[in-house]
């Protein structure tokens, strides 16, 4: 049998390699739009306001400011380590305008507010089955406000309330008892602070991947 082989010629080569540059450049210039630039660094200036805790004081800053400082594009800066030659932070407002300035006159290129509302303690009752049994959950709750500035555009990349819960001890009654205050529920003054701790890497987790995705190809 006659076999015969496909040599393509000068033209179409040529047209081969054209075709393989191009893609070659496509895919090229896709990574790089999708991927920060090597040796760059983004400057965070961060500002938490917490209500004092009956339980233990929050450190929900600085579990912020480690976990936004193990993405290694990231300088850190909290506010209140800033030379105290900088005019007080304008923690009380909400303008825009006010904390543009203020931040840019800081020298970082985005500023990210946290605002914490409450972190409380909740029973609820979680599952109901009438005149046979109950469930009683305890959960941990952190809510608040989040605000991100990027300062070089300016623009305001967030301004939205965040929510985080934990869930805690449960506990399983007959419809009879219905105690909320069942001793099971019961957390001890030492475990309310381990499970607050928790609360608050919970919360700096979500915030942290909200704050990287605001700034991401940015």
């Amino acid at each position: 049998m006659l076999q015969t082989t496909f040599r393509p010629t000068r033209p179409e080569l040529s047209r081969y390699a054209i075709i393989a540059l191009m893609i070659v450049t496509i895919v090229g210039a896709g990574v790089m739009i999708h991927r920060p630039v090597q040796g760059t660094t983004r400057d965070v200036i961060l500002h938490v306001e917490a209500p004092p805790s009956g339980w233990s004081e929050s450190r929900l800053q600085e579990k912020l400011a480690v976990t936004l400082g193990r993405h290694a594009d990231m300088n850190i800066t909290l506010t209140s380590d800033i030379d105290g030659r900088m005019p007080p932070f304008p923690g009380a407002s909400r303008d825009f305008d006010s904390l543009t300035a203020w931040g840019n006159k800081a020298g970082g290129r985005y500023l990210m507010v946290v605002r914490v509302a409450s972190e409380r303690f909740e029973t609820r009752k979680t599952f109901n089955m009438p005149l046979i049994f109950q469930k009683y959950e305890v959960f941990g709750v952190l809510e608040g406000e989040i605000r991100m500035i990027d300062l070089q555009k300016p623009r305001l990349l967030a301004a939205e309330p965040f929510s985080t819960e934990l869930r805690g001890p449960r506990v399983f009654q007959s419809s009879l008892e219905d105690d909320q205050r069942d001793p099971d529920l019961h957390l001890s003054a030492a475990e309310k602070v381990h499970f607050l701790a928790r609360l608050e890497q919970r919360a700096a987790d979500q915030l942290v991947a909200q704050a990287s995705s605001l700034m991401k190809g940015r």
